[in-house]
């Protein structure tokens, strides 16, 4: 019985020092052992494999909770982005869009408007770019791509290797840096939110980023979590890449079947396609009116084009999102100054003493016109320092 109760205190013992939450001293009072059989329990063979087991088992749930809490964001966010695609395809497939230069590609919708002509009903349609519809797919593609760990990086390196093959044999860490490998590579805390769950300061977080056994063990992590997560449509870098390019595809044929389109060719600069058709009813008289067409530019195109560009450009690493750095009140001072010039201190004579000499006089005058007087301006004063008790006073 005393050898199975040993090995049950054993086992928790293992637990514990696995996942290496509590100090030797804390383990020892829970299980109500002295510290030093803790110690010698910790260079027995049988002991430490118990504890490599236990860490690995620990480590493997919880990447397991965090992959499966990924997949079910993922499930959300695909779901949606399936619903996006169904309202495209619904709107191509649609009989009255069949006829309208760009309607096929789903990307138009139209906003109709009736109005009354000598006592009937007419209707006007004008057909616009969906900018809501657009801005939600890249929203829901950019917030994948950052999920998965994909956002910045390219679709595959040129010499065909694997990111993370450097790091893949890593030798396993202590559980506090396991850890912290595990929330660095989720990338949802701070680092001082990390440092609080592993219950470390945030300079030993710090301290442990620059070394390379814990940035290989984070690669690696991010790397599993890109692996079990390209099943799902969105989570897929080759899927939302084509997807962008679907997208642009649609706007070129918009573009060149509306400057192929015969009402285009009546308007100046129709045939290059950026112009949209823009019908307005006017009121002449009090029963009669009439539909009158301009062709403004379709500014919501060209910035629809813009933007999925830049998004497939940032998607690949290709360019490089600017972040405006909190600079010091030091540098912006300093940069103030260097825009309206170096401040001068004038020093005024003391207003009980009763002389008034030439350059007391000089003084007062530059005050009131705001220049720094040639012989009012001590040397220290001039460069920032605090002047003597000699240069306060006129001689």
């Amino acid at each position: 019985m005393k050898s199975l109760a040993k090995c049950g205190v054993q086992e928790r013992a293992a637990l514990l020092v696995a996942q290496d939450a509590l100090s030797d001293a804390l383990i020892a009072g829970q299980l109500a052992i002295d510290r030093r059989t803790l110690t010698r329990w910790r260079k027995l063979p049988e002991f430490q494999a118990q504890v490599e087991r236990r860490r690995r088992v620990w480590r493997h749930e919880r990447e397991a909770r965090g992959v499966a809490t990924l997949k079910a964001g993922f499930t959300s966010l695909d779901s949606r982005w399936q619903d996006l695609w169904e309202i495209v395809l619904e709107r191509a497939a649609s009989p009255e869009m069949q006829n309208v230069p760009g309607g096929r590609t789903g990307l138009l919708y139209g906003r109709r408007k009736s109005f009354r002509n000598a006592g009937k009903v007419c209707e006007v349609t004008n057909y616009y770019l969906d900018v809501k519809l657009l801005g939600e797919f890249r929203a829901l593609e950019v917030q994948a791509a950052k999920q998965s760990g994909q956002w910045g990086l390219p679709l595959e390196n040129p010499d065909g290797s694997n990111p993370a093959a450097s790091c893949s044999h890593c030798c396993p860490l202590s559980g506090k840096r396991e850890q912290a490998a595990q929330l660095a590579a989720e990338d949802e805390l701070s680092d001082a939110e990390i440092a609080e769950c592993c219950r470390i300061d945030r300079r030993t977080l710090s301290r442990w980023r620059w070394q390379s056994k814990f940035r290989g063990r984070i690669e690696e992590y991010r790397e599993r979590r890109r692996q079990a997560c390209d099943s799902y449509g969105i989570s897929a870098k080759w899927r939302r890449l084509k997807a962008l390019d679907d997208r642009v595809r649609g706007f070129n044929r918009i573009i060149v079947e509306r400057g192929a389109s015969p009402e285009m060719r009546k308007a100046p600069g129709g045939r290059t396609g950026l112009l949209r058709r823009l019908q307005k009813v006017l009121r002449v008289g009090s029963r009669r009116c009439i539909v009158v067409s301009e062709f403004p530019f379709d500014c919501a195109l060209v910035r629809e084009y813009r933007e999925h560009l830049i998004q497939v450009a940032k998607e690949l690493g290709q360019v490089q999102e600017e972040r405006r750095a909190n600079r010091p009140w030091a540098i912006r001072n300093a940069r103030r100054a260097e825009r309206e010039g170096p401040a001068i201190r004038i020093i005024m004579p003391d207003p009980t003493s009763a002389s008034t000499s030439e350059a007391s006089i000089r003084a007062s005058s530059s005050r009131r016109v705001g220049l720094a007087p040639l012989g009012g301006v001590s040397r220290a004063s001039a460069n920032g320092q605090r002047p003597l008790e000699s240069e306060r006073k006129p001689p």
